[in-house]
């Protein structure tokens, strides 16, 4: 019998959800995957159990791991150890300094604890891929560059523009593989692309998801 394939993703809301599962849906009727899936919003976590699939909501878990070693974390911020178990913390936390977080301490201990979390996981699940969305949050980052260390290929996923579904081995948005894309021979005439894009735009769509405000609601409580 052909050995299963293990794979690993990471969502955020009910929306996410929504998306994995009937992705995975489709990969297990071939019975050669074995899928675990985690949701970092309690709306995620909610939608798979209204679907009678139990799939694990990290952020308690995360919370559990910073009171269980809070004094390890502050030993090492106060030491200044800003490489813990292989993984450059400073790195991970960059974005959130950047754009939305001003608490860098805080934000490190989180780190910690994500970085504690994902290596148990990784000891566990043994994944052959893992699939992240985005590519930029704190959990996505430190995932990301854990598997890096681990050499398990990720493919990195974002919801787009116009109905469409970004899949990357680099990342999304700033760090997707496209930006180095060099084209090979002949290329289009803007006429020609002007046409295949306002096709593309005004092709028929399926109906949008509508979140349940229960699920919404649940995120921000």
């Amino acid at each position: 019998m052909k050995e299963r394939k293990k794979i690993l993703a990471i969502g955020y809301y009910d929306d996410f959800a929504r998306f994995f599962l009937e992705v995975f849906r489709e990969l297990q009727s071939t019975k050669l995957f074995d899928i675990t899936y985690l949701n970092l919003y309690f709306s995620g976590f909610l939608y798979c159990l209204s679907r009678f699939r139990f799939s694990p909501w990290i952020n308690p878990r995360i919370l559990l791991l910073l009171f269980k070693h809070r004094k390890k974390y502050i030993e090492l911020l106060n030491a200044n150890k800003m490489v813990f178990r292989g993984i450059d913390v400073n790195s991970v936390v960059k974005y959130h300094l950047h754009l939305v977080d001003k608490n860098p301490i805080g934000l490190k201990k989180i780190a910690f604890a994500y970085i504690d979390y994902f290596n148990i996981l990784l000891d566990k699940k043994h994944p052959d891929l893992i699939l992240l969305s985005g590519d930029s949050r704190v959990s996505i980052e430190v995932l990301s560059a854990i598997a890096k260390s681990r050499e398990i290929p990720c493919l990195h996923f974002e919801q787009a523009p116009f109905g469409c579904t970004i899949i990357d081995p680099k990342g999304v948005n700033a760090n997707a593989a496209v930006r180095g894309f060099q084209p090979v021979g002949k290329l289009k005439s803007n006429d020609i692309l002007r046409i295949e894009n306002k096709s593309f735009i005004s092709r028929d769509k399926e109906e949008k998801y509508k979140r349940n405000p229960l699920f919404r609601g649940s995120d921000y409580l």
